[in-house]
């Protein structure tokens, strides 16, 4: 069952696109939510899963009791992966990067172009990894894949 999607003259849900307005970039009057290229890229699930994650690495960087915040935002630590019981949770992962730049190949060249970026363009990114341990192997795990592991594992 897909959700519905508003229809023309109503406001779009929060946060999958804007609301309808007058066709003033081109193209006539609509719902850009009913359009193919103005489509919301992430479906409802994926951007709560961004938004948790994001909360998660805030939360987790100001926790002054690492364990219990873990704990508290209910990631397992010990988890059955691959049909592998006894993954310890040994290690949470932030790293943060800054894309600052982009290169491309020189038309004709062998040699790249690089731009970089100007202060606002700048991008900030953290990734956020688990680390757990079994017996033979350790698996580094995203949020995501906690989460889909889990729940499979029935966790709470």
């Amino acid at each position: 069952m897909s959700a519905a999607r508003p229809k023309s003259g109503t406001t779009a849900r929060p946060g999958l696109g804007h609301a309808p307005h007058d066709g003033d970039h081109g193209h006539p009057a609509h719902d850009h939510l009913d359009h193919p290229t103005h489509a919301p890229v992430a479906d409802e699930a994926d951007e709560r899963q961004a938004l948790l994650e994001a909360a998660f690495v805030e939360g987790f960087r100001a926790a002054g009791d690492k364990t219990s915040f873990l704990r508290l935002a209910g990631v397992p630590f010990e988890l059955t992966i691959d049909g592998k019981a006894g993954f310890k949770l040994m290690e949470v992962r932030l790293c943060d990067h800054a894309t600052v730049g982009a290169a491309t190949p020189g038309f004709g060249t062998g040699e790249l172009v690089y731009q970089p970026f100007p202060g606002p363009l700048v991008r900030q990114h953290t990734h956020l990894t688990f680390i757990y341990c079994g017996a033979r192997e350790t698996r580094a795990l995203s949020w995501r894949q906690v989460a889909a592991v889990s729940a499979a594992d029935g966790a709470p």
